[in-house]
């Protein structure tokens, strides 16, 4: 089978709308400096977020690459899947620790990691490490993945990494619960999805936006509550000068969409619910609204 573990899992996190319960921080290293957290459990007693999922995942190429899971691996994503988290140490590609929590069959999944080209189990500390190679854009690369107890898998590019991950889920490494990192910390009450970073400011991203190199932090949210559906982006600028700018962007990029969609007002009633507001040195970004409209203008586009 062409399609690796590694890529399913992938699928998995990118295209659709995720409710996510309260991070819990103490599965995340305390030297993280980005997160993204996603909740299949909560996701299911959902209503607008399910309802856009099931659709996602009754179209192509996600009901294709989630029948060849059930074939492989025998998980059925949408039903067992219960969440996903990846975070990491740096900001930089390919790097940071996947770690996914569902009632595996292990004797399945190492069955199928076995076929894969270059596999190797190795025994480090009592606990199996296995390793396999996959090619993405002609090149080839190592995989590992590790479990943390019954439902949960580790999966990363770098041993240490991995490693790293699997003695903070066992209580062996600090966690962002014990630490002052700004990455920790409350989360908006019906949050569907979570994004965190820090350290924009020094870290070589592939973004040149100028207002993510005069950034310290950001943190993205997009959930639902009993009124509604909202999206929340927060910024916090290394300087407090900088933030009448960050204002000016940001009204400047919605007074835009305006303009260009003028003649088109379920898109111009989306835009009028976008607030902006700034305290100190952050900077927020947010809508609220309903399900259908966001759909309804979507359909328009």
């Amino acid at each position: 089978m062409k399609t690796k573990l590694f890529v399913f899992f992938g699928v998995l996190m990118v295209g659709a709308v995720l409710r996510a319960e309260p991070l819990d921080e103490r599965h995340i290293g305390a030297d993280a400096k980005w997160l993204v957290h996603v909740d299949f459990d909560a996701l299911r007693s959902g209503h607008s977020a399910h309802l856009v999922v099931t659709a996602w995942l009754r179209a192509e190429p996600a009901r294709s690459h989630l029948a060849g899971l059930r074939e492989a691996i025998g998980l059925d994503a949408a039903r067992d899947l219960r969440s996903v988290t990846l975070y990491g140490q740096q900001l930089v590609p390919d790097r940071g620790v996947l770690i996914v929590r569902a009632p595996w069959d292990h004797p399945r999944l190492r069955a199928f990691l076995a076929r894969q080209p270059d596999f190797a189990e190795k025994d480090i500390d009592g606990r199996n490490l296995f390793t396999w190679t996959e090619r993405r854009e002609g090149r080839r690369h190592t995989v590992l993945a590790a479990s943390a107890g019954q439902e949960t898998i580790l999966v990363s590019r770098e041993r240490g990494d991995l490693l790293g991950a699997r003695a903070v889920l066992e209580g062996r490494a600090g966690s962002l619960a014990e630490s002052e990192s700004p990455l920790a910390g409350p989360v908006p009450d019906g949050t569907v999805l979570l994004v965190r970073a820090t350290g924009l400011a020094e870290a070589e991203l592939g973004l040149k936006s100028p207002i993510l190199r005069l950034s310290e932090t950001l943190s993205l949210t997009a959930g639902e509550t009993s009124e509604g559906v909202f999206v929340e982006a927060q910024l916090t600028a290394a300087s407090a000068d900088d933030v009448p700018h960050f204002r000016d962007v940001a009204a400047g990029l919605v007074a835009l969409a305006r303009l260009m969609r003028a003649d088109d007002r379920d898109v111009v009633k989306l835009l009028d619910a976008v607030t902006i507001s700034t305290d100190d040195r952050t900077i927020t970004v947010r809508w609220a609204g309903q399900l259908a409209d966001v759909l309804k203008a979507a359909d328009n586009q």
